[in-house]
């Protein structure tokens, strides 16, 4: 049974061992030979494909070794297996069924069968992995760690509240990687599917995976009411992968991989991608252009809000159970490349129009934020709500906002053809 390393690596804790063994190149030889039919064909070697599967997320390689295994057999279905090793010598047929050739079946286990059984000789190799300590260049803040709180309660006006895309992304995407409407796509935190049903019809499926069950609801409705039916949700972590979900041609991060452990997410999806896929980073970059853009409405009143938050909050900023005192870290290039990614490509779609809201919009936008999502204010939300409109009312009477416009940039790492 093949072994998946991501879910390897997943399960192990730090410092733990994982040996692994598996027949090795030489394992038919061995079997033609103690049964005196020559050397045989050598299995495929891929040893140094197994250490770079491991090395790659970071585990280190404690032994290896390749030896041979000799012992007595009793059971049929193995000695079925070592005919197929030796079919075409020793008088056993090339084409050899233990239904049709049964008498040579029987023949050989007289001629070299033993009181103990049948002597066969195996060759092997072993490889002993160890997973490392956490890379802290990479982690987290001390004292923070993920839990199923972060959006509770957002999902509804994630949509609303969140600034889109630029309507071109799809199309750019699609043109950039070569879709042909074949292939599958992962979209990884997928939240209420912002980015995979637009890109839905350039793949044969999309599968989205979000640990939050209202977002993956809000996907779904979504879907329906697009018409969209080769999509499909899967509620989980995206250090839980892979799941057992096969290969992509594509996957994609939207403004979601900073929350989650990096290093082993970026190796799994490596893994995750068929030779010669693609992983997207997409960001929306907010105050890109230097140029003066005249607003139609004002902005919305960003340091009040926030002056809000800490008042409701307190001063350190929240994200479910914890807090993240200075955000979460960057370095992603760095850890896309250690992963065996290349950089291939850089998107940029320019914004050219402001982005108008109204006030529904913006109190969509705070409770779309993990640092004020619902669930954070208990008892009191419906105080901070009111609050909330006041300061909109009191910043824009007409009840109209505009944010200058933003550029969505997509980075493209490549998984090389092997």
């Amino acid at each position: 049974m093949p072994v998946s390393v991501p879910e390897v690596v997943r399960v192990l804790k730090p410092d733990g061992y994982f040996v692994s063994q598996q027949a090795g190149p030489n394992n038919r030889a061995n079997i033609r030979q103690a049964f005196d039919t020559g050397s045989g064909t050598r299995y495929a070697d891929d040893e140094r494909a197994r250490i770079d599967a491991f090395t790659r997320p970071g585990c280190r390689i404690v032994a290896t070794a390749a030896y041979d295994v000799r012992y007595w057999v009793r059971d049929i279905a193995s000695l079925i297996f070592w005919f197929g090793a030796i079919a075409g010598a020793n008088e056993v047929p090339a084409d050899f069924s233990i239904d049709r050739h049964w008498r040579v079946f029987q023949r050989i286990i007289a001629e070299y069968g033993t009181p103990k059984g049948v002597l066969t000789n195996e060759h092997r190799t072993l490889l002993v992995e160890q997973k490392p300590q956490p890379d802290r260049r990479w982690a987290m803040p001390e004292g923070w760690e993920w839990d199923e709180s972060l959006y509770s309660g957002s999902a509804a006006y994630y949509v609303r509240g969140r600034a889109p895309y630029a309507p071109e992304l799809a199309d750019r995407i699609a043109a950039a990687l070569s879709l042909d409407g074949t292939g599958r796509l992962l979209d990884v935190g997928c939240g209420p599917g912002i980015v995979a049903l637009p890109l839905a019809s350039h793949f044969a499926e999309v599968v989205g995976i979000d640990p939050d069950a209202a977002m993956l609801d809000e996907a779904s409705a979504r879907a329906s009411s697009m018409g969209i039916t080769n999509a499909r949700w899967v509620q989980a972590r995206a250090e839980a992968l892979p799941l057992g979900l096969g290969t992509f041609r594509a996957a994609a991060f939207a403004q979601s991989f900073h929350w989650t452990d990096r290093p082993l997410v970026a190796a799994t999806v490596f893994a995750m991608l068929e030779a010669g896929g693609a992983l997207l980073h997409i960001n929306i970059v907010e105050n890109a252009s230097t140029d003066v853009v005249q607003l139609p409405w004002p902005e919305p009143p960003y340091a009040a809000i926030q002056a809000l938050v800490r008042q409701y909050l307190g001063s350190e900023r929240r994200a479910g159970a914890g807090v993240l005192r200075h955000g979460t870290p960057g370095g992603e290039a760095a850890i896309f490349r250690e992963a065996g990614f290349s950089p291939t490509n850089h998107l940029v779609m320019t914004g050219t129009e402001p982005l108008v809201r109204d006030g529904d919009g913006i109190v969509a936008w705070v409770f779309s934020r993990s640092d004020s999502a619902p669930h954070l204010f208990g008892d009191r939300l419906e105080d901070f709500e009111t609050e909330l409109r006041q300061v909109l009312q009191r910043a824009a009477p007409a009840g109209r906002f505009a944010d200058p416009p933003a550029d969505t940039e997509v980075f493209v790492w490549n998984k090389d053809q092997c």
